[in-house]
């Protein structure tokens, strides 16, 4: 990182303005199939690298067995689940609603309401389900 730094102020700049996490594949928060990548199917060639040198038939039965061993991981790691939702899901939910149990909600009618963060204020419709920025 120093030497990107140092090359190209503004590229570093750019890079820690997106966040490591989106594009340094050792700082990624989850799991991306068998391989650290943010793409799909990066992860998919380079989980099939082996079988690259095969002929076609061995080739796509090495496709299928990659598919079918990602498809039963998956499988039984959702049995396990006790919850309506994933893992990942209920751990952002969680960390949502701690946010909100900061903010400061006025209500303004019966289905209006004025939510406050501390940085910014919203009116929140819930009859049509949009929220507005405010003051």
């Amino acid at each position: 990182m120093e030497n990107i730094r140092e090359a190209k102020f503004e590229a570093y700049q750019k890079l820690m303005t997106v966040g490591l996490e989106k594009w340094a594949q050792s700082k990624c928060p989850v799991r991306r199939y068998s391989c650290l990548t943010s793409n799909a199917a990066e992860s998919f060639n380079g989980r099939l690298l082996w079988a690259r040198r095969l002929p076609i038939c061995l080739l796509i039965e090495g496709i299928r067995m990659v598919i079918e061993k990602w498809f039963d991981e998956r499988h039984e790691a959702a049995k396990s689940i006790q919850q309506d939702i994933t893992p990942e899901a209920h751990r952002k939910l969680t960390e949502e609603m701690e946010k909100a149990r900061r903010y400061d909600v006025v209500p303004t009618s019966e289905s209006v309401y004025k939510v406050k963060d501390g940085r910014s204020t919203i009116m929140v419709d819930l009859d049509s389900v949009s929220a507005k920025s405010g003051t």
